[in-house]
């Protein structure tokens, strides 16, 4: 098995042990799309794919903005009390 180092123009083995990038992702398969999300779904484990598209930070918290091409999502991070 090789993992792929992607740099602009250069695909580069890395090592044999590790699992291929294929691999990885075939386990990060979305659920839904961004903006796909609505009040049915509070409560299930969803899987998205995309890039932030901004962020902001708080005392205790994240927001950030997930897009997609088929919409935005907005995930919050919120720190954990035992810390």
């Amino acid at each position: 098995m090789e993992i792929l180092l992607l740099t602009p123009c250069l695909l580069t083995p890395v090592s044999s042990t590790l699992p291929t990038l294929g691999e990885i992702m075939a386990t990060w398969q979305r659920t839904h799309n961004c903006g796909e999300l609505r009040d049915t779904n509070v409560g299930q484990t969803v899987v998205l794919n995309g890039w932030v598209n901004t962020y902001r930070a708080y005392n205790d918290q994240v927001f950030v903005d997930l897009r997609d091409r088929y919409g935005i999502t907005q995930v919050v991070f919120e720190k954990d009390d035992k810390t």
